[in-house]
């Protein structure tokens, strides 16, 4: 994960660097409001729930409090530290940390549920295997995975999203159970789709291994 890049990013866009800079506030905050919608109803479906619930790539916290309904603490980890202290401010009651980008600042097993929204696309692919074996890791035997992820497989990668394949996905997480999936047409009001999934992580998790795919 290119930090700098981020830092950088933030400092020039603020907080809609998060979304397509392209869009007009008024068409930005319509954008959050769905995707905090969308997350809300999956979540709900999927009967999610869990005492400490892990926001992966938090930003600013654009859509953190879409979870408190369904946990009793919120934590959040980002890699850049202007992002982290505007979510501590939005909710001083949660819980942000600056992530370096390679090793989750957190024990083995601490996270009954993860979420990694639009996160994971970033990821370049040199270090997406490390980076969903620290997911697992610090999930609990039993807990819940959701990801919504950018699959435009048909388009060339960017300095900063890399497009992979749902079946990309499920082969980055195999030793989990995956329990729902759709797809997203045009999140970004353009041709690019993403995915929604949850996983399970089973009671027993081998060292995390991945010899498979490219990205």
């Amino acid at each position: 994960m290119n930090i700098q890049y981020w830092k950088d990013r933030y400092e020039k866009q603020g907080e809609k660097t998060v979304g397509c800079c392209s869009f007009s506030e008024k068409e930005f905050e319509e954008k959050t409001i769905d995707a905090s919608g969308r997350l809300f109803s999956f979540m709900m479906k999927n009967k999610i729930r869990g005492e400490k619930l892990l926001d992966f790539g938090c930003g600013y916290g654009r859509i953190t409090d879409t979870y408190l309904p369904f946990c009793q603490q919120v934590f959040g980890i980002d890699v850049v530290p202007w992002a982290i202290e505007e979510a501590k401010d939005r909710y001083p009651t949660m819980n942000f940390y600056i992530f370096d980008g390679k090793k989750i600042p957190f024990s083995d097993g601490y996270f009954n549920v993860v979420l990694s929204w639009t996160v994971l696309q970033h990821i370049p692919k040199e270090n997406i295997e490390k980076i969903c074996g620290e997911i697992v890791r610090v999930m609990a035997p039993g807990a819940l995975l959701i990801i919504c992820e950018n699959i435009s497989v048909w388009h060339s990668d960017k300095s900063h999203i890399w497009f992979r394949s749902s079946d990309r996905y499920k082969t980055l997480f195999n030793r989990m159970k995956l329990f729902d999936g759709q797809i997203i047409k045009g999140a970004d009001g353009n041709d690019e789709h993403h995915v929604l999934m949850v996983f399970k992580k089973e009671a027993f998790v081998p060292e995390f291994q991945d010899s498979t795919g490219d990205g």
